[in-house]
């Protein structure tokens, strides 16, 4: 008769029921690491927020007069439609383009509308995400409402 090897015998791995709070003991183990890893995920300043998240928060602080708001962004749009016409339409330069003068056209007609400037530069980021561009991603979004509120500060 052949004796059989058995590398577990006389060790608690052999004992019954052993598998069974083993596999319960990594569940909850793997449970753990993940929630740890979903809580650092949505912890945080409101500054740390994804790009997605942040995109439709006002923005806060102080801003010119609307006046002068008007003139900047007029002056952006001038100068962009000047670039616009030297660039070769639907490459990359002049998509970044086009990005920019939508949003910053759509940030004037709301200033025009009466709205406040960071009312304007919110709602003029849903002429972006809704204009007939495909694959705007919410980071060049985020970029695109960072250089208005860079504009328009004081």
């Amino acid at each position: 008769m052949k004796k059989s090897f058995s590398l577990f015998k006389g060790v608690a791995l052999s004992k019954p029921g052993f598998l069974p709070f083993l596999m319960t003991f990594m569940l909850f183990a793997a449970m753990q690491v993940d929630m740890k890893a979903q809580s650092t995920l949505t912890a945080g300043s409101p500054t740390s927020l994804p790009a997605a998240r942040s995109l439709y928060l006002q923005p806060a602080g102080p801003w010119t007069t609307v006046p002068t708001a008007k003139t900047r962004l007029f002056d952006a749009i001038k100068g962009l439609k000047n670039n616009l016409a030297q660039q070769t339409e639907g490459t990359a330069p002049y998509n970044a383009s086009l990005r920019t003068y939508t949003y910053y056209s759509s940030i004037l007609a709301n200033l025009e509308a009466g709205k406040g400037i960071s009312e304007s530069i919110v709602a003029g980021l849903e002429a972006i995400n809704n204009s007939l561009q495909p694959g705007i991603t919410p980071e060049q979004a985020a970029a695109e409402k960072n250089a208005a509120v860079s504009l328009l500060r004081p």
